[in-house]
């Protein structure tokens, strides 16, 4: 019913109006040429350049904003000096290459406050002290580059010559390749309130041709000091053929608390590959390592050592094959958890657990586990 209703209205409208007001059309030719209908990139993102060249003075940032590299810049001193907070700089795929001891990007506030929210991404860091140096930073970024060949480290975050803390700052798909001090290095100050906390470490790289000058002869991964170092976070990690370590968090009188290491490898390192130690009493609680491997290290594989009153430290579906030490060693520490790790062909011995924390039971079983007994235990450790 409805439609036949419309149809007559329009039929009658058709009679009562003349064709030529039905069918009439505006101009068609557009008034003009068509303008851009999109912002540019400096319109959604305002970018300053950094020029590229040779022998090329240092690039002082004062200001926040978003900076990137127009080519690769080479030059003895340090290659970008930023002094302020919200900082991005995009090196764009292109290489800071230099011949000294100075940084590569040293950020550092110009009055001596924490350094904030400074990301540098997307390229390669070569020839300089360290790679990055970050002084006291808080919630910075560093990711998708590559640091190789210089005289300190990689990515050093620290407090400098003073006191200051290292918090909630991320690394990431970062490759560290034959830096001569340690890959990625995080050292808060020695006062009573300098803390490395709430970092995330993430699907990083470190490594090195084990054994020469070009070595980092630090470790690959390196937490070390301050008052406390907590809840930091080192996930799907490698690192190799460093000439002493592969991941270390130590501490002279620091507490080690709450700190994770998850699915990392330490390979044909020149002494452990993992270690969690501090010398302070009482001091070192509640770390995770689990679903790690360790191969082929100069010394154990893992070790976690407290000087007395170590508690809650779990190692948990680790495996450690073929190092020159033990597999796992825990000593100094009571209320401790070791749990269904695998270790085999260590030199000392694959497991020396101390009696005062849990252990599941050892399992040497040759051939098919049974289903029964410490076989079928779900936290046993398995020797062979």
């Amino acid at each position: 019913m409805k439609t036949h209703v419309t149809m007559a209205a329009v039929a009658f409208l058709y009679g009562l109006l003349p064709p030529c007001e039905l069918l009439a059309q505006g101009p068609l030719a557009p008034p003009g040429a068509p303008g851009p209908l999109f912002k540019t990139l400096d319109q959604v993102e305002p970018r300053i350049p950094i020029a590229g060249g040779t022998n090329v003075g240092s690039f002082t940032i004062r200001q926040p904003g978003s900076y990137y590299l127009t080519g690769d810049r080479q030059l003895g001193g340090t290659a970008i000096f930023i002094r302020t907070n919200g900082v991005t700089i995009d090196l764009n795929g292109y290489s800071l290459l230099g011949g000294g001891a100075n940084d590569g990007i040293r950020a550092e506030h110009l009055n001596g406050s924490p350094i904030e929210r400074v990301v540098i991404r997307n390229g390669t860091i070569s020839g300089f002290g360290s790679g990055v140096r970050m002084i006291k930073p808080r919630v910075c970024r560093v990711e998708d580059l590559i640091a190789s060949g210089n005289q300190g480290s990689g990515v050093a975050l620290d407090a400098g010559a003073g006191t200051g803390s290292v918090i909630g700052n991320i690394i990431t798909r970062c490759q560290m390749f034959s830096n001569h001090s340690v890959g990625i290095y995080l050292a808060p100050g020695n006062n009573s309130n300098d803390v490395c906390s709430g970092n995330i470490i993430s699907h990083c790289t470190t490594s090195s041709s084990p054994g020469t000058a070009q070595s980092n002869s630090g470790v690959g991964v390196w937490l070390f000091g301050g008052f406390a170092t907590s809840g930091n976070l080192i996930e799907h990690c490698t690192s190799a053929n460093n000439l002493r370590g592969g991941f270390w968090l130590t501490a002279s009188s620091a507490r080690l608390v709450g700190n994770r290491l998850v699915g990392c490898t330490a390979t044909l390192n020149g002494t452990a590959g993992f270690e969690f130690s501090s010398a302070a009493v009482g001091q070192l609680w509640g770390n995770t390592l689990t679903q790690c491997m360790a191969m082929g290290n100069g010394s154990d594989g893992f070790r976690i050592s407290g000087n007395g009153g170590a508690r809650g430290n779990l190692l948990s579906q680790n495996q450690s094959v073929g190092n020159a030490g033990f597999g796992f060693v825990t000593s100094g520490s009571t209320g401790g958890l070791t749990i269904a790790n695998f270790a085999a062909g260590n030199t000392n011995a694959n497991f020396s657990l101390v009696a005062t924390d849990s252990n599941g039971p050892l399992v040497t079983t040759a051939g098919t586990l049974t289903n029964t007994g410490n076989d079928a235990h779900y936290a046993a450790n398995i020797s062979r």
